[in-house]
């Protein structure tokens, strides 16, 4: 017979039981349908449970939404009372009930007179974001590291923004896009501080893009200073590419953690909500581009990627979100593609279709970037017939900020 104890233990369930990165809702704000639990909690939990605990479920959220996820993983039972904190709980138990409209878990129309709320706080303006690009070069960089070619002598000859490392850029001190083999030349010329870096985010695990080995370099005694973990999201290559590089897919000691980056799936980091978006891009691997939001402020970073597939076109049309900048793949420059990558005729084209289905506007700014030397342009020649179709041409080191 199991016990009773006088201890009782009252719990959260976001990312205490359940991983809130794994929610799956129909609609933004909706009740959560399925979701994965912490690893090791629900084991934890029944435990707890056949020892005779109390435990009470402390919860901020639609009721519905914990109904089915501990339905889903077999721990309904084991709660001994529920406290979930929704309008319609508070409205019926007369206390008043406040509605933060930029609350992500929370729908924003009232379905019914019980899900009115007593006061609604409106969102604040965002902040707005930095975006930073240290590396703007297709995969050989520019000049070709063993090219000699017109255009890479050119670029020796000239310098300046005719220099381009391999493809990494910035959204502000903390949120990292890509780590590319010239991550350290970042640091000593770019003035990249990667110390201040919580998450990177990496599109794809083709080398131009991701150096793993780099991140051996977050431990003891290679780095003296960094505490906290970074955390490291890519697609499943990217992970196995860290596991052979290294041994392992991170913990406290090698100060780095790899999660899976879903497609369609938002990524909670910190100040930032992430989502990665199929790219058209290799057929080996699930390649991936980003969409990051801030605030109000949102910017749509697609590299390596031929025209949007149709998956992700009708994902950002259901969403119906406004970018206030779209970062474009523009390898080819003169020459036309759009299966793989983008020239400059098939960037315009992914502007236009994007103009049209209401999401970028007048005040989107608009930037074309990852340039390989057979694109045939150096960057005074690409800067202007890129500002003829109303774009910027990017190059390392270009400071943008976004609001």
């Amino acid at each position: 017979m199991k016990e009773s104890r006088k201890l009782i233990i009252f719990t959260d369930c976001g990312d205490t039981i359940i991983d809130e990165g794994t929610e799956i809702r129909k609609v933004e704000g909706g009740v959560v349908y399925e979701a994965d639990t912490i690893p090791g909690a629900k084991e934890t939990y029944l435990k707890l449970y056949e020892e005779g605990y109390d435990i009470i479920l402390v919860a901020d959220g639609l009721k519905e939404s914990f109904d089915r996820m501990m339905e889903q993983h077999q721990m309904s039972h084991i709660f001994k009372a529920e406290a979930i904190s929704e309008i319609v709980g508070a409205n019926r138990f007369g206390i008043r009930s406040v509605l933060l409209t930029w609350a992500p878990r929370r729908r924003m129309t009232p379905e019914s007179a019980e899900e009115q709320p007593t006061y609604t706080i409106q969102k604040p303006e965002g902040r707005g974001m930095k975006l930073t690009y240290y590396g703007t070069a297709a995969g050989e960089a520019w000049p070709g590291v063993f090219c000699d070619c017109e255009l890479c002598r050119k670029a020796r000859e000239l310098g300046g923004k005719n220099m381009r490392t391999r493809s990494q850029a910035l959204i502000d001190e903390e949120l990292l896009l890509d780590l590319p083999p010239d991550n350290y030349m970042h640091t000593c010329v770019g003035g990249l501080n990667l110390h201040k870096v919580k998450y990177l985010f990496v599109t794809h695990s083709h080398s131009d893009h991701f150096y793993p080995e780099d991140l051996e370099l977050l431990r003891e005694p290679f780095s003296r200073t960094r505490k906290d973990a970074l955390m490291v999201y890519g697609n499943e290559k990217v992970g196995e590419e860290i596991y052979k590089s290294l041994g392992t897919l991170g913990n406290a000691d090698v100060r780095f953690q790899y999660q899976r980056a879903e497609a369609f799936q938002e990524i909670i980091a910190g100040e930032y909500r992430v989502t990665p978006l199929h790219a058209n891009h290799a057929k080996t691997e699930e390649c991936l581009f980003y969409q990051i939001v801030k605030g109000d402020t949102a910017v749509l970073y697609a590299h390596d990627t031929g025209w949007f597939p149709e998956d992700t076109m009708e994902f950002l049309k259901k969403q119906k979100r406004k970018f206030q900048l779209v970062s474009l793949d523009c390898t080819l420059q003169k020459d036309h593609d759009g299966y793989n990558h983008m020239g400059l005729e098939d960037a315009v084209k992914q502007k236009e279709i994007l103009l049209r289905e209401g999401l970028a506007d007048e005040n989107t700014v608009w930037v074309v970037n990852h340039f390989s030397h057979n694109g045939g342009w150096l960057h005074e020649d690409l800067e202007r017939r890129a500002n003829e179709k109303g774009c910027l041409a990017s190059f390392d080191g270009m400071q943008i900020e976004i609001r």
